[in-house]
């Protein structure tokens, strides 16, 4: 589960016998020591990596979760695995979660996170469509390795998929349109109708914090 390069070291080193603890654990024990031990000992880790790490562990520990006799120190009311899982590789949740989500990618589009080629937040935007669409986005981009998949690009394909079929050639026309009629319409916020709700002294961008924090 853990020590592979240092069993290989030793054998290559000719030794016949190297230090171990021997465990006797689940199949979800073992995928918790085999992930943190990939996480801790592997310097860089590639998108896709970390995606499928995360995703191991979650799932682990959901179901160590679902059997609370076995596991009463660890497990309340309020256990949350997306929160273990944070914490433990050091990430926030929703980091956490956008990484995950990257392992619904299309093979070959995840191949393009790890290339630098698709961002984190497209990636994420994107996993949603269904396999049939990222198939077809993936030829798309395949045939075409100057294109790119914009925020703009994601957002509507999902939004077209949510919608109805989405066909090869509405893919290649979502790239074909100028970027400048794909720009979302852009909402400007007035402040002076809503200044009456603040102090005197507030700044516009107190007032913007302000308002934006309690959207969220």
């Amino acid at each position: 589960l853990a020590g592979h390069n240092r069993s290989q070291a030793a054998r290559m080193a000719g030794l016949t016998t190297i230090p171990a603890i021997v465990e006797d654990v689940d199949d979800d024990q073992a995928a918790l020591i085999l992930v943190d031990s990939n996480l801790q000992h592997r310097e860089k880790l590639l998108p896709s990596e970390k995606a499928w790490a995360y995703r191991t562990r979650l799932e682990a520990l959901k179901r160590k979760a679902g059997r609370p006799k076995n596991n009463s120190g660890q497990v309340g009311p309020n256990f949350r695995s997306d929160e273990e899982v944070a914490q433990n590789v050091g990430e926030s949740r929703k980091q956490v979660q956008r990484y995950i989500r990257l392992t619904y990618l299309n093979p070959d589009l995840l191949d393009l996170v790890d290339d630098g080629k698709l961002g984190l937040t497209i990636a994420v935007e994107l996993s949603y469509l269904d396999e049939l669409v990222q198939s077809m986005l993936a030829d798309y981009l395949e045939e075409h390795p100057k294109a790119s998949v914009s925020q703009n690009i994601a957002s509507q394909l999902r939004d077209l998929a949510e919608a109805g079929t989405v066909t090869a050639l509405d893919i290649e026309q979502l790239f074909r349109e100028p970027e400048q009629q794909r720009a979302p319409k852009v909402l400007k916020l007035q402040l002076k109708p809503i200044r009456k709700f603040f102090p005197a002294s507030a700044s516009p961008e107190q007032m913007t914090a302000i308002i934006t924090a309690a959207l969220e």
